[in-house]
């Protein structure tokens, strides 16, 4: 059946009315909030030609590729977050969902790293679990989901929203987060505001000048600490998204000098991963801390090394490697072999 397209940047219930500036004052009582972090796409119908971006092989669907389009008036939104304390949004003790509550969806621009705001729920429900008893027709699992004129898709071009990863109470790499609980008053005020169409300012990362720009395309490690620092942040916010997907839990072990960068588990495993960004593609290099954790013969078998090409592109592509006990080689699953070179710490070629 032919579905007449949405026009991008309207009310997702409402194909005729474009969103307009308003002169309605935020509330002193805040409504309760909800962040969710899920990939990035143009426009969340299910194209084919709009796969949430950063996808590789064994994630499986991606649900959230469906979370602006309506079914029976009506949106039903996909997190990967198994379980929320819906308590915190003001459900009863035991209840199996929150109502009223306003959900924002923030993703990872694959251009140039950090989250950003790309749309919104209002008056949502939100599930304690991914609800699978939405219709048949929404073909997606939901935890949350509102009426379609409350639905609201940020165009790609006005994404300018930036939500902090590093500051104190932000969310930095949770995939769900409780903004009423975590962030100040005027934090919060400053979304409602955006939300509700008072003003256009956020927490925006300025345009990158022409010059730096140009070097997003260039080889695989930058000059510039700048752009370095943008590359390896843009990697880090792939890769977490990629294992919450999956149903792993992520912990950020950065600042702890360990040898690896995150610390993921799932079912009392744990995988220690190493994150390795390019804005091209080229060899990596390890730290001494990094490649003896990597060649420990107590933790290699829990180590991978996550690589991710044109990590500043729209298109980043990610490879994880993992020990082969059987050849005692690093291996990616379809079949590359990392060839070390001794250094000080190791540059590795793929």
């Amino acid at each position: 059946m032919y579905r007449a397209p949405i026009e991008i940047g309207t009310n997702v219930g409402d194909m005729q009315k474009a969103p307009t500036k308003t002169s309605r004052k935020t509330t002193t009582t805040l409504p309760k909030v909800i962040f969710f972090h899920i990939g990035w796409t143009r426009e969340y119908r299910g194209a084919k030609d709009d796969p949430p971006l950063g996808k590789f092989g064994f994630i499986g669907e991606w649900h959230e590729a469906l979370n602006f389009r309506p079914y029976r008036g009506r949106c039903y939104g996909y997190a990967p977050h198994s379980s929320v304390r819906v308590g915190e949004l003001g459900a009863a003790r035991g209840a199996d969902y929150a109502d009223g509550v306003l959900v924002i969806w923030t993703a990872t621009d694959p251009a140039g790293g950090g989250r950003y705001i790309v749309g919104w729920y209002r008056n949502a429900t939100v599930h304690r679990q991914l609800d699978d008893r939405r219709p048949s027709g929404a073909m997606t699992l939901a935890i949350a989901d509102a009426a379609a004129d409350d639905c609201y898709l940020v165009p790609v071009d006005e994404r300018r929203f930036f939500v902090p990863s590093l500051q104190d109470g932000w969310p930095g790499q949770k995939s769900a987060f409780y903004a009423n609980k975590h962030l100040s008053d005027s934090d919060l005020k400053k979304v409602i505001a955006y939300i509700d169409g008072q003003s256009s300012n956020g927490f925006f990362r300025e345009e990158p000048a022409q010059a730096d720009k140009k070097k997003r395309h260039g080889g695989g490690r930058s000059q510039d600490p700048e752009t370095r620092a943008r590359v390896e942040r843009a990697a880090v916010d792939l890769v977490t998204t990629q294992y919450e997907h999956d149903d792993w839990d992520v912990e950020s072990v950065e600042s702890d000098n360990k040898g690896w960068d995150l610390e993921v588990t799932r079912a009392g495993m744990l995988l220690r991963v190493e994150v390795k960004g390019l804005s091209g593609e080229g060899a990596v290099e390890l730290t001494p801390n990094e490649y003896e954790a990597m060649r420990s013969k107590d933790k290699r078998m829990s180590y991978r090394l996550a690589i991710v090409w044109n990590a500043l592109s729209r298109a980043p592509t990610l490879t994880i490697f993992s020990y082969e006990p059987g050849t005692e080689a690093w291996r990616s699953d379809d079949g590359r072999k990392l060839h070390f070179k001794d250094l000080i710490g190791a540059r590795v070629k793929f």
